[in-house]
């Protein structure tokens, strides 16, 4: 309760909604090209509250490394000429505090 400047008490109401919190989506593209000797830069992102942290798993090919944070990471560099006509597979999950995952 709060009391007015004349000394009456006077009531004041708050009112709050509870809004289900968006999941972890990751929102960038599922695939990207690599050309083995040439510069290469790919940015995962995500989306949710609160921010998803983004882990990849899998061997990134040599020559690319994988840096980010708050919901983005980023895996770039240039792939060895020895690598080419090889594909990769990588799993990205999203993962929030609230322990959802986006795959």
């Amino acid at each position: 309760m709060m009391r007015s400047r004349d000394g009456h008490d006077t009531v004041e109401a708050v009112q709050f909604n509870a809004l289900a919190s968006p999941s972890p989506t990751i929102t960038s593209l599922s695939t990207a090209t690599v050309v083995a000797g040439t510069p290469f830069s790919f940015t995962v992102t995500s989306t949710g509250a609160p921010t998803p942290s983004i882990r990849i798993a899998g061997k990134l090919p040599k020559g690319l490394v994988l840096s980010g944070g708050s919901g983005t990471e980023t895996i770039s560099g240039t792939a060895l000429r020895t690598d080419r006509n090889k594909v990769t597979t990588l799993i990205v999950t999203a993962r929030n505090a609230k322990r959802s995952d986006a795959r």
